[in-house]
């Protein structure tokens, strides 16, 4: 147990004001952190739909971030989501066929179908959608996974966009990656490329799925306020 000299307190941003009787005490956290709207698909004919050759997630195109973030703030939202990708991807896949078998453990030069699959898995699950690249070469089908955060769908939905900073893609169209949907594939970066999008059904949405937890927005973002709050009355 730490112990501090006479008039010290610990607190790593220094001594805390002497409350007077009465005063309100001024906490640390601030609720501005942001728990994600319900993202709402942008119509062809709405307000700033030409803006960049794909389709919106959320009004600021950002809904896919933003529950990533809320899912590492969460404890409780968190370890729902991580049990459920281990009961969901179970120990795996196994075959009676050796070369099958071979492919199955390394489905691309340094992952094994199980990996790839938890991943999708967990993208599934946290955001609603989920990303399966296929590269074929010379005889052989490499499949990678495709963080979820970074793909957006292109307007006419027959493409998936590749960008690690959506935040700065209008200024930044040229660097954007385009694959075609599964079954087409294209030549990008010397090899022929496909990418196959997992979706949640949810009515009205037409290009991206929603997570199955999407009625429980406000509950997870409570959850990691909350502990914030207690945190910060902790520390003053």
């Amino acid at each position: 147990m730490a112990r501090f000299k006479k008039g010290e307190t610990g607190n790593a941003q220094g001594r805390p004001k002497k409350v007077i009787a009465g005063q309100t005490l001024d906490l640390a956290y601030s609720a501005s952190q942001h728990v994600p709207d319900i993202p709402i698909e942008k119509k062809e004919g709405s307000i700033n739909f030409q803006i960049g050759d794909w389709q919106p997630f959320g009004s600021d195109n950002l809904f896919p971030n933003a529950v990533a973030e809320l899912t590492r703030k969460s404890p409780s939202h968190r370890g729902i989501i991580n049990w459920k990708t281990i009961y969901t991807s179970g120990k795996g896949f196994i075959s009676e066929d050796e070369k099958l078998n071979s492919y199955i453990s390394a489905v691309n030069p340094s992952e094994s179908l199980k990996k790839i699959t938890r991943k999708l898995i967990f993208d599934r699950l946290m955001s609603g959608n989920s990303y399966l690249e296929l590269v074929k070469g010379n005889g052989f089908l490499n499949l990678f996974h495709k963080d979820s955060t970074t793909c957006r769908v292109s307007k006419d939905g027959t493409k998936i966009k590749l960008f690690g900073n959506w935040k700065e893609a209008d200024t930044n169209q040229s660097k954007i990656k385009t694959i075609p949907l599964y079954p087409e594939f294209a030549m990008v970066d010397g090899q022929l490329r496909s990418i196959y999008h997992f979706k949640s059904y949810e009515p009205e949405y037409r290009f991206y799925g929603v997570p199955d937890w999407i009625a429980g927005m406000d509950a997870a973002g409570i959850a990691y306020k909350t502990n914030k709050w207690n945190l910060s009355r902790l520390d003053n």
